[in-house]
Order: C-alpha cells, then structure tokens, then sequence
C-alpha cells in the first residue's frame, strides 16, 4: 500500500534525526506528543482540503520540540528547506542534508545536533566543507610524483601476513630439501615424519618457482635431483629477502612523505592479506587516479600498496592519521571482508 503524504512527510523527518524511517509510525519511538497534538502539526503543514503543502522553520520546530529534539536555527533552515515549497522539494533537501551529515560526520544524530542547533560561524565553516571547489585549485597544483614505484610483484612483500608468510613458506621447503639431502636413500622415512599435508603444500610453494617436488611419494627424488632443487629454492630465498628488505625500505621512504604532506585529498583504505590482494588494489587505485577526469586535479592520495610500516600499532596509528587528515576516504573490500548490503527501499524510504 503506498504511503499517504503525511507518511513521506513523517519518514523524511526521520531520516535526518537519524531515526528508523520504516512504516507508517516512523516516528514513534521519539514523539512524546499525543496524536491528536501531533494530527494539529500536520494539519498546519498539509493545508486542508487540497493537502498544500506549507512548511515554515516555526511549523519544523514545533515538530522537533515535540520530538524531543531542539529547534534548529534560522540559518539551517534557510539553507536547507528555506526553498521548498512541495513534499516533494523537502524529500530532496533531507536528502541532501543527509550527504552532507554522511560527508562530515557519519551520523546523522550528530550531524543533526552539530548542525542544526550550531552558531552561523560554525554552520558556515562546516558547510564550506562540502561545497565545491573550484578546478583551478586543482589544475594549477604541481604533479603528485614524490612516491617511489615498488614492483608490482613485490608489493606482496610489504605486508605483515604476506610478505612473512611467502618467505617462511619457502624457508620450510629449504629445510626439508636440507633434511632429504643429508639422507637421501631415508626420502620416505622424511616425508612419512613431515606428514602428508604438509608434503603437498611444499610441492605447491615449489611449483610457484618452477621447482618440481612430489605432492605425494617419493618419485623424482634422489641425491642428483635433490641437490639442484636445495640450490634453486636458498637463491630464490635469499633473493626474496633482497626484495623485501628493498621493497620495504622504499615503503617506508614512502610512507615519511604521505605524513608530511601539507594536505591529503583521499585516503585509500583497505584490507591486504595476499599478493593477489595487492595486485588488485594497485590496479584499481591506478585506474582510479589515472583517469583524464581524475589525473588533471593533481591529487594528493594515500596508496597502502606503497607504504610500510615497521609494526602493526605504528600501521594502525599511520592510518588513523590518514583519515583525519584526508577529504575523502575510499575503501575497497577485499575477497575476505564482509559486505552487509542496506535494505532495499523505494523512493519513499520504504522497504521493498
């Protein structure tokens, strides 16, 4: 059954106090009036018989008050629904509050109190905040080059699971190639006593790096063939460990440079646990940033496939730093993560 007016009128108040817009009685868990008090506010603002549409700051706050909210100020109002002139045109301005409460805040209670009950100083300089800035701002900047490349295949190597786990994956196929060298005629008894699972998981680190190993029995193994696999897999070890101490310098070098930065327009957030994660995550930022509309405004932006940190508590303080100064945060869900997806809801803000 479609909602009345009064319904939409109701549910659109909800949402910019931050309440559960859904259903007839969207406000009922904040109004403290009796419904015939409440019928009297809503007669004034829908004018009988034709239901006209006729909303003014004293009418709103009249609404709040019996809401248990406080009057919002002459100049939110001005500057939110000081224009509006149908349900339709104050559907459309809770709207755009709520953007802007979700731009500065991420909560539409807050924003409502921080905005609505503020100072005209405070009002404006929040506000300035979301209007747009002119392209010359951007265009006349220099170019954003100061961060050094890393390889894409060793952008792996920066992270505290991936870069660990790759290296210690190969350190444990090194010491079993060690083990079945020293007795090479006794390869069953070594591989019985490291168990089948683990057997299967050194033939699948091995065969990343194109070094043949059984997954299962001992076939292909013997004093010729072992030796050269021992030697291949501690050069590309030690190789990896060159990589990653040279990866992770050039991440740190990197990461000094993000914090002192004068200003930061987006902070790129996300979760990294494989190479794979990486991989793709460095792809979508350089699609992001590369593109012509993008790439002209010189933008200043955090890339987390190009910045190390020493430990985890110094990570984590780096990239609360990193949303307090950015403008804007983009976060990207990797394979892992879970997405919870809102409700489905018609123009109305109804459940469908």
């Amino acid at each position: 059954m479609p909602a009345t007016t009064r319904e939409r009128f109701l549910s659109a108040v909800a949402k910019m106090l931050g309440e559960n817009p859904l259903g007839p009685g969207a406000l009922d868990n904040v109004l403290v009036c009796q419904p015939w008090l409440l019928e009297e506010i809503l007669e004034s603002i829908f004018r009988p018989p034709e239901e006209k549409f006729e909303l003014d700051r004293d009418k709103l706050n009249r609404l709040l008050v019996n809401c248990e909210r406080r009057m919002v100020t002459e100049h939110f109002y001005e500057y939110f629904f000081g224009a509006t002139n149908s349900l339709e045109e104050f559907e459309a301005a809770v709207e755009k509050f709520r953007i802007k409460a979700m731009w500065l805040y991420g909560n539409f209670q807050f924003a409502f109190k921080k905005l609505g009950t503020g100072t005209k100083e405070e009002f404006d300089a929040e506000i300035k905040k979301t209007e747009p800035r002119p392209e010359i701002e951007f265009t006349l900047r220099e170019p954003f080059d100061d961060i050094e490349p890393i390889p894409i295949e060793d952008l792996g190597l920066l992270g505290f699971v991936s870069g660990q786990q790759k290296i210690t994956d190969l350190d444990i196929c090194v010491q079993t190639l060690e083990l079945l060298s020293a007795k090479p005629t006794g390869a069953a008894d070594v591989l019985s006593t490291i168990g089948a699972e683990k057997q299967k998981k050194i033939s699948e680190v091995l065969d990343l790096y194109e070094i043949p190993f059984p997954a299962e029995g001992t076939d292909g193994l013997s004093l010729e063939t072992i030796s050269p696999k021992l030697l291949r897999a501690r050069s590309i070890a030690d190789s990896l460990r060159i990589r990653q101490e040279k990866a992770e310098t050039i991440g740190l070098r990197n990461t000094h440079r993000y914090l002192t930065l004068p200003y930061l327009d987006v902070y790129v957030a996300t979760s990294m646990r494989k190479q794979e994660d990486y991989e793709n995550q460095h792809r979508f930022i350089k699609q992001v940033f590369d593109d012509p509309q993008v790439r002209d405004l010189q933008l200043r932006y955090f890339d987390p496939t190009r910045s190390h940190a020493d430990n985890r508590i110094t990570k984590g303080l780096i990239e609360m730093l990193m949303l307090r100064r950015a403008t804007v945060t983009i976060y990207t869900a990797s394979h892992e993560d879970t997405v919870v997806l809102p409700p489905k809801l018609d123009s109305q803000g109804l459940r469908v």
